[in-house]
């Protein structure tokens, strides 16, 4: 919108008004004033950023349960320009993330993105990136997310679910009330839509199609076409349900969605007959390096130590020249003098962590070492 009244700074364009900087000063001056309504940050419900990347810019918003709490944007430089649309999508991401970090340190967050190809390379360790995208990827790694592809509905679709509301008598009861005003009582509802008084404040019509805040409201004659839609390539009943959530509402979806996935033959016929015991995660802290995680992996036939705090997810990794005790308590010593002695530390048994030696480091340096099996210790391994 800003972009030719940003080319007049330019030293080198000539300082000329024409009719474009004209249209784009009055668009500038409208948007600023119908600014966009936000709702307050709650720090107990998840957050989902959407982000996308154009020819010029990169824009984000910072949403809870589908309503914005905040905005971003801002202009490509020329060298970012001519990146290629993945390098973009990413640069949108980390740009995300940084501006909205006041909102998700320390949470999990959901990111949706329109480019299936970045959660794919997202999806898998970053070394497995290509070279160009390693950097990026690797500024973002301290944040704790989940990346999700989000299509957007094609105008084919919006049609079909014009066409589809208007022949559903329940929801032309619906619009009916959205226009005129919801009753102060349940009760006094038709008993075909009171499922939806819960969520009144957020039902609104738009171009003949009911929409609860971003999300259109599906016709019963709908559902399970979208239901198989968000079911293609059989992700599970959780990652439909996440998707579904993200574009589309109805009040029984979530029940339907998991009542279609469990009759899917096809899945069923590739899940394993005994189920592992689900993993028990260790209670999330209330305060930075006061329980933080350690294990001991290799790379490339070298050694490395690995501390990860609980509460933030950041990580610190050192080169081990030996495997033996004394090199390992040397390392967390260094990390303890420089961010605290933690009040918990989690290790495996290693011989490492469960020699005499280590048992008098932990009682010299006033911390409580907690031992767990390997598939328990799953903060510094994913890490």
């Amino acid at each position: 919108m800003s972009a030719p009244l940003r080319q007049l700074t330019h030293k080198d364009n000539e300082s000329c008004w024409f009719e474009q900087h004209q249209d784009a000063f009055d668009a500038l001056k409208k948007s600023l004033a119908n600014p966009p309504t936000l709702k307050y940050y709650n720090v107990h419900k998840p957050v989902t950023i959407t982000c996308d990347a154009s020819q010029y810019g990169l824009g984000a918003a910072c949403l809870q349960e589908g309503v914005p709490i905040a905005y971003a944007s801002r202009t490509l430089t020329q060298t970012e320009m001519r990146y290629a649309q993945i390098e973009k999508e990413l640069i949108a991401v980390v740009f995300a993330c940084s501006k909205f970090n006041d909102y998700i340190y320390g949470k999990h967050i959901l990111i949706e993105t329109d480019h299936q190809p970045l959660v794919t390379i997202l999806s898998k360790p970053i070394h497995t990136a290509p070279a160009r995208l390693q950097h990026n990827g690797a500024a973002q790694q301290e944040a704790d997310f989940e990346v999700m592809s989000v299509q957007h509905i094609s105008s084919s679709r919006l049609e079909e679910l014009r066409e589809h509301t208007a022949k559903d008598k329940d929801l032309q009861v619906l619009c009916n009330i959205i226009k005129h005003g919801w009753p102060k009582r349940e009760v006094n509802l038709p008993a075909n839509v009171r499922h939806y008084f819960t969520y009144g404040d957020e039902l609104t019509v738009e171009d003949g199609i009911v929409m609860k805040g971003p999300k259109a409201v599906i016709p019963d004659s709908l559902q399970r076409d979208y239901i198989t839609i968000l079911y293609r390539g059989h992700p599970g009943a959780e990652a439909t349900k996440r998707r579904a959530r993200s574009i589309v509402f109805w009040p029984s979806m979530a029940k339907d969605i998991e009542r279609e996935t469990l009759s899917c033959s096809i899945c069923n016929s590739t899940k394993p007959h005994q189920q592992k015991e689900p993993l028990k995660l260790h209670p999330v802290p209330d305060l930075p390096w006061s329980t933080v995680a350690t294990d001991i992996f290799e790379w490339n036939g070298q050694h490395y130590l690995v501390l990860v705090d609980s509460y933030s997810g950041w990580f610190e990794i050192d080169l081990l020249r030996n495997m033996t005790c004394t090199t390992v308590i040397t390392k967390l010593k260094w990390h303890f003098s420089v961010h605290g002695s933690p009040h918990k530390l989690i290790s495996d048994n290693g011989a490492q962590f469960t020699s005499q030696r280590f048992k008098e480091f932990a009682s010299t340096w006033d911390f409580v070492h907690v031992t767990s099996s390997p598939r328990g210790l799953s903060v510094a391994q994913n890490g």
